[in-house]
């Protein structure tokens, strides 16, 4: 099942784990640091599948993948940041 997955209480929703899987690959090709797209833009796009995301998804009661999805996509802007530095300033990536 894609989306909301069968809960195990009456008036619980809970996000399926396919969804939750194609959140986070869509989320690797937004955040990935070979998409040749301007930081600005790259944010942009960010923001708008996140914030679609969790308007269709934050009504479900399943909040467990909510901070561990939040740590990872602040290292993977931060760690695209640095290179997109780096190689503006010509040094050889990390």
């Amino acid at each position: 099942m894609h989306g909301m997955a069968a809960p195990s209480h009456p008036y619980q929703l809970r996000w399926s784990e396919r969804a939750h899987q194609d959140f986070r690959h869509r989320l690797r090709k937004l955040t990935s640091r070979s998409w040749g797209v301007s930081m600005d833009y790259r944010l942009q796009t960010l923001t708008e599948y996140v914030r679609g995301w969790m308007g269709y998804f934050g009504i479900s009661d399943y909040y467990r993948p909510i901070p561990e999805l939040d740590h990872w996509l602040r290292r993977q802007g931060l760690t695209s940041i640095r290179d997109q530095w780096m190689k503006a300033h010509g040094y050889a990536s990390a």
